[in-house]
């Protein structure tokens, strides 16, 4: 989502100060906030991998095909570095057009 339907599309901790700038507002009651979004879960025996990736994969691709590309490629042999590569490449395809970074780390 936008901020004012054209700017910014995500919220950044530095800079942007003029969508921070409501003397009335707390600070994380600002149109653009730096507290993060922050869940946490067990890993299990079940967990193959962790999956880092910024906001551009997602402009494109849900939660769900990303796991899935990432298992295929995996499961086809596909070196972890080379997973992200491929994973970048068809974000890249299927138009996005915003910063794409991908870390994958195995679990033991």
């Amino acid at each position: 989502m936008r901020i004012d339907g054209w700017g910014l599309n995500l919220s950044r901790a530095l800079g942007d100060f003029h969508y921070k700038a409501r003397d009335d507002l707390p600070y994380d009651q600002q149109k653009v906030v730096a507290v993060p979004e922050i869940c946490t879960c067990e890993i299990t025996e079940e967990d193959e991998f962790l999956l880092l990736c910024c906001d551009g994969v997602f402009d494109v691709a849900d939660n769900d095909t990303v796991v899935r590309f990432c298992c295929d490629y995996l499961r086809a042999g596909k070196a972890p570095e080379d997973v992200c590569e491929s994973l970048l490449d068809y974000c890249l395809a299927k138009g996005s057009s915003d910063n794409m970074t991908a870390c994958l780390v195995l679990l033991p």
